[in-house]
């Protein structure tokens, strides 16, 4: 929304978030499922950490959405 400010919720045993874009990264700490991350751009990929650092998951952001295949 050009405000500075990315949230979201994370499900269970996320302990941070990584906000990607271009060759720059903000990692943001979750509290109760979820993060807020102050003072970046919209980010173009974001990655689920565990405590441990290891990727729960990981989204890019800039991938083309499936085409529907209803008639």
């Amino acid at each position: 929304s050009g405000s500075g400010r990315v949230t979201g919720l994370v499900p269970d045993g996320v302990a941070s978030v990584r906000l990607g874009r271009g060759g720059q990264s903000t990692d943001a700490a979750v509290s109760n499922n979820l993060f807020v991350a102050e003072g970046v751009d919209a980010p173009r990929s974001i990655e689920w950490l565990a405590a441990d650092g290891s990727t729960v998951k990981r989204f890019d952001l800039t991938a083309r959405p499936p085409q529907s295949t209803s008639p």
